[in-house]
């Protein structure tokens, strides 16, 4: 099974200033919202870490697709979830060597998502709050 993961997280540190390591080891980090598709269907959403992740560590997906997968392995690997090294397949990788550039928003601008199924724009606003 092949799975679209992405997670959206809280943490009084400011990442851009600590790092990822620092980040995910603070006692105030969560994961506040996890959004996935699996296979070829929509994506589902949910508050939180779905506890079926947890059994990641014996059972996992064949193929784990993120954004800035070494963000996702982190924040699995805070709640005790390791997937292993083999089921990752990084999308910003993917897309840096195809040629394209800049964070997700930037690469779904260029390679023509529509504005409609792109990253919201207002969403950074929201999670800072």
């Amino acid at each position: 099974m092949r799975v679209h993961l992405d997670f959206e997280t809280a943490c009084d540190l400011d990442i851009r200033d600590c790092g990822l390591s620092r980040y995910v080891n603070d006692p105030s980090f969560r994961i506040i919202l996890t959004a996935a598709a699996f296979g070829d269907d929509e994506v589902q959403q949910w508050e939180g870490l779905p506890a079926f992740m947890l059994n990641w560590s014996q059972n996992p997906p064949d193929e784990i697709h993120a954004f800035n997968a070494p963000f996702e392995r982190a924040c699995l690997a805070r709640y005790g979830v390791d997937a292993g090294d083999t089921h990752w397949r990084d999308t910003m990788a993917h897309a840096y060597c195809r040629g394209f550039s800049g964070g997700l928003a930037k690469v779904g601008e260029q390679v023509g998502i529509p504005i409609d199924q792109q990253k919201l724009k207002e969403g950074g606003r929201l999670m800072a709050k």
